[in-house]
């Protein structure tokens, strides 16, 4: 199953290279700890992983802009809190 949810992004400037790194950094671990998955898209632009820079920041997610976050795995409930919470303490 594939569980989503739409937030939005409140960074300056919006999801730069080094925002992407951390992004990557920690979906990655988030991953490992909840084995899941994890996917970002933005309006008319296709779903990259969340744990590849460079599809990342070829997304040019600005600041207010919305995203969806995806994933799909073993507990993916626990693993979308973890990662709308890192979203919302670390670009809120």
């Amino acid at each position: 199953m594939l569980i989503e949810k739409t937030i939005v992004i409140n960074h300056g400037k919006g999801i730069h290279a080094r925002a992407a790194a951390s992004i990557v950094h920690r979906t990655n671990d988030i991953q490992g700890k909840y084995g899941v998955e994890i996917f970002i898209s933005a309006k008319d632009r296709k779903k990259v992983s969340a744990t590849s820079l460079m599809p990342l920041v070829n997304l040019k997610i600005k600041d207010k802009e919305k995203i969806i976050i995806q994933v799909q795995g073993k507990d993916e409930t626990a693993a979308l809190d973890d990662v709308v919470d890192f979203f919302k303490k670390d670009f809120g």
